[in-house]
C-alpha cells in the first residue's frame, strides 16, 4: 500500500471491526495513530500474515484500546505466544483470543493478568523442527491461560501433524469441561478415547469438529453417544491423505448410522454436503 493512501486510513473512524492481512510496513507504522482514533468503538482486531508485527508496534496499540473484546494475532512471524502473554495484562476485557503457538520456549517474563471475560480461545502451531516440544509448550501457556479465571465455552486448535491432541485434551477438559460447547481440532487426529472423553466430561457440547474416522465408524459413532447435548458434527477431512489424494467422506448411510445413534445430533457436514434433521426426523441431504 502506498504511503500516501496508508495516511488516509487514519481518517477512517467509527469502526468496530480491523482486519488487516499481510499489512505493509507503512500500514502498520499508521496503524497505532489509526487505532487511537478508534479508542471508543473498536472492539475487535485480527492482524495476520503481518511480518512487521513485534512488541514495539502492537504495545501503543492495545494500550488504547482498553475496551478491546477481540483479539487475533495469527502467522504473524515476529510474534508469537510469548509476545501475547506479555500483553494480555492491556487487555482484561477479552472475550475471544486467538495467537499462534511456536516452538520457541515459553517465557515467564509477563506481567500478571487477568481474562475473567475469555469465552473463545483459538490458536494454530508453527513447528521449525521436526523435534519440537509443542505438546509441553501448550500444556505451560494453557497452564498460564488458566491461571487468568477464563471459562471457556468454545476451544479452537489447528495443529501440527507432529503434536497429537490427546495429549492435552485431558487436561483441557478437566478444566473447561463445565462450560464448553464448541471443540475444533483441526490438522491432528484424535483418538476415540478422546472423543469418548470430551463427549462424557462436556455436558454442554453442542458443536465438535474434527476429522471423523470413518473406517473406525462404529467404535466413533459409540464414543459419541456419551454426549446427550451434541447436536453439530463437522467432518474436518482425513488429514492420513494428502492434499491431491482422494477424500474419504461419510456417505449417506453413515449419517444415517450416526443420528440414529447419537440422540440429540440434527447437523452432519462432510466432504461437501450437509445432512440435517427435519422436523419430523427425516435426514436431508444438501450439496454445497
Amino acid at each position: 500500500m502506498p504511503t500516501q493512501a496508508a495516511q488516509k486510513l487514519v481518517q477512517v473512524r467509527g469502526l468496530a471491526k480491523l482486519a488487516i492481512d499481510h499489512g505493509s510496513w507503512n500500514l502498520l507504522d499508521i496503524l497505532p495513530s489509526w487505532t487511537s482514533n478508534l479508542e471508543q468503538t473498536l472492539s475487535s482486531l485480527t492482524l495476520s500474515n503481518c511480518t512487521e508485527v513485534n512488541d514495539a508496534v502492537l504495545r501503543p496499540i492495545l494500550a488504547d484500546l482498553p475496551a478491546l473484546t477481540e483479539l487475533n494475532i495469527i502467522s504473524c512471524s515476529r510474534f508469537d505466544h510469548n509476545h501475547d502473554l506479555r500483553l494480555l495484562h492491556l487487555t482484561p476485557n477479552l472475550e475471544h483470543l486467538g495467537f499462534t503457538l511456536t516452538d520457541n520456549s515459553c517465557t515467564t517474563d509477563f506481567l500478571p493478568f487477568t481474562l475473567r471475560r475469555l469465552r473463545h480461545l483459538a490458536f494454530d502451531t508453527k513447528c521449525s523442527t521436526m523435534a519440537s516440544p509443542l505438546s509441553s509448550l501448550v500444556t505451560i501457556v494453557m497452564g498460564h491461560i488458566n491461571s487468568a479465571s477464563p471459562a471457556l465455552t468454545s476451544f479452537s486448535a489447528k495443529l501440527s501433524d507432529r503434536l497429537a491432541a490427546n495429549e492435552f485434551i485431558e487436561a483441557l477438559v478437566n478444566e473447561h469441561g463445565l462450560t464448553l460447547r464448541t471443540l475444533v481440532f483441526v490438522g491432528s487426529p484424535v483418538s476415540i478415547d478422546s472423543i469418548a472423553l470430551m463427549c462424557r466430561s462436556c455436558p454442554h457440547l453442542e458443536r465438535l469438529d474434527i476429522s471423523v474416522p470413518i473406517r473406525d465408524l462404529i467404535a466413533f459413532t459409540n464414543a459419541l453417544t456419551r454426549s446427550f447435548t451434541l447436536t453439530t458434527l463437522v467432518d474436518l477431512g482425513d488429514i492420513s491423505h494428502s492434499v491431491h489424494s482422494n477424500q474419504v467422506s461419510l456417505t449417506t448411510d453413515s449419517a444415517y448410522h450416526l443420528m440414529g445413534h447419537v440422540r440429540q445430533l440434527k447437523k452432519i457436514v462432510s466432504g461437501g454436503r450437509t445432512w440435517t434433521v427435519s422436523p419430523f426426523h427425516a435426514i436431508l441431504v444438501s450439496f454445497v
